[in-house]
């Protein structure tokens, strides 16, 4: 009783304070969108262990610090996260409002709605590694739907723990303005995952018609790049495999890991490395079996110590990729320079993730979508790369077709003119060509 006493009373001293009262956030009907950051504030718990119960004590509540950024980044981190921010309803409409995660691969993410009084208006716990019964609404991403009473006052506490990176990007919409949004996002994503399907089983009818296994490894990884796509953003766990939480986070490891090695050995295929460059070949090899090593791990390593190293590793075959694709268009190979700018492409996508969770890049709409329009331009100038292969492929056997007929004729034309008796026999002995000079030397003409 005494603790909820002093509860109600931090409450009204935080309310009534003139520099907390900016940071009230007054959702009007004139609004449809609130970016949260400069509302937050933030309370680190290293053990995890705090619950709601703890938090909204006295000695916690004068913990919290305003954040010092728009979107919070903790990075890897051990610690879960509470996030703190005040809603006053200036609006008449009894449409819930909808509270946004921007980043789906949130494992537990906890919603506490309390009035001015101190109640507890709604609590829902739910996150990636949770059941989609404990989600508010049927979306990819973690979305919370909440109530405020017109010109009343809510709190809002929230928190966040997870073994993946945590970035916390929250917004509010109206349920009208998340409607359009969602299906403008929706369409987007279905266009995207729509032209890698058509690029995947256009390399796989390249590669039964052409017989060239890089077209194969290619199509491979676009599929993976697909699989991990949809995985990342939670449209998997939605629609391919709902509910299946063990298999939630260890698909977007294996899609990773599965996804580096074929594009390591469409590379060594493509550039023809053991031909060109044995060394560059071996390399390639090498972290090719790396790449294997971490689909084997994937069940018996936890998701924090593989998607760190995963990551560390994807950075250092793709400084590879990019030198190995130097060395060969330096050397002539044309089709090395359209390899070279995809992977360009995709890997200023995939930096910009990896930077982000590594807190070395600031979350935004161009950092965190960066990676699937990337992926869109790589695939794009890659079958590029694959269709100047095959015009250099056709403009080889032309040449050679070429110069095979020439050195023909010139065969021939020696043959026609020479004095001296020349023929050539198949394997039972019959004669396939014989020089006119039979008929001088021999007496019977070279039909005979």
């Amino acid at each position: 009783m005494t603790n909820h006493f002093f509860s109600i009373i931090i409450f009204i001293v935080i309310m009534t304070n003139p520099v907390q009262a900016q940071q009230v956030i007054n959702l009007s009907q004139n609004q449809d969108e609130y970016q949260l950051g400069p509302y937050l504030e933030v309370l680190e718990d290293p053990g995890a262990k705090l619950v709601i119960g703890d938090i909204i004590t006295p000695y916690y509540s004068e913990k919290f610090q305003s954040s010092p950024l728009d979107v919070p980044n903790y990075g890897f981190s051990n610690s879960a996260i509470w996030l703190r921010f005040t809603l006053k309803n200036e609006a008449a409409s009894k449409s819930p409002w909808v509270l946004e995660l921007g980043f789906p691969n949130m494992h537990y993410a906890d919603f506490y709605q309390f009035s001015a009084n101190d109640s507890l208006l709604k609590a829902l716990r739910t996150g990636t590694l949770k059941s989609l019964n404990t989600r508010d609404h049927f979306h990819h991403k973690i979305v919370f739907l909440f109530n405020v009473q017109e010109d009343s006052i809510n709190q809002i506490y929230m928190r966040f723990q997870s073994e993946a990176a945590m970035t916390i990007p929250l917004k509010i919409y109206s349920m009208t303005n998340f409607m359009e949004i969602s299906r403008i996002g929706n369409l987007s994503m279905g266009i995207l995952i729509g032209i890698l399907l058509i690029m995947a089983g256009y390399n796989v009818f390249l590669y039964f018609s052409l017989k060239d296994k890089s077209y194969i490894y290619f199509s491979l990884f676009i599929a993976t790049l697909l699989i991990f796509i949809m995985s990342y953003n939670g449209i998997s766990s939605l629609y391919l495999w709902p509910n299946l939480i063990w298999w939630n986070f260890r698909s977007v490891a294996l899609s990773m890991a599965l996804m580096v090695g074929f594009f390591l050995k469409f590379s060594d295929l493509f550039l023809q490395a053991k031909n060109g460059n044995v060394i560059i070949h071996r390399i390639f090899n090498i972290f090719i079996i790396i790449a294997s090593l971490f689909v084997i791990s994937i069940p018996l390593l936890t998701y924090r110590y593989l998607i760190l190293p995963l990551n560390i590793f994807i950075l250092l075959v793709a400084s590879f990729s990019i030198f190995a694709g130097f060395i060969f268009w330096r050397r002539g190979h044309r089709p090395a320079g359209f390899y070279l700018l995809s992977i360009l492409v995709l890997i200023l996508g995939a930096f910009s993730i990896i930077f982000i969770r590594l807190k070395l890049l600031p979350s935004n709409f161009l950092t965190e979508d960066g990676f699937m329009f990337g992926s869109v331009f790589m695939v794009l100038l890659m079958s590029l790369a694959l269709g100047d292969r095959i015009n250099l492929l056709k403009s080889a056997k032309e040449k050679a077709d070429k110069d095979l007929k020439f050195k023909e004729d010139q065969y021939l034309n020696i043959v026609q003119n020479i004095n001296d008796f020349v023929w050539e026999t198949d394997k039972s002995g019959k004669y396939t060509l014989v020089s006119p000079s039979v008929e001088k030397i021999l007496g019977y003409k070279p039909e005979e």
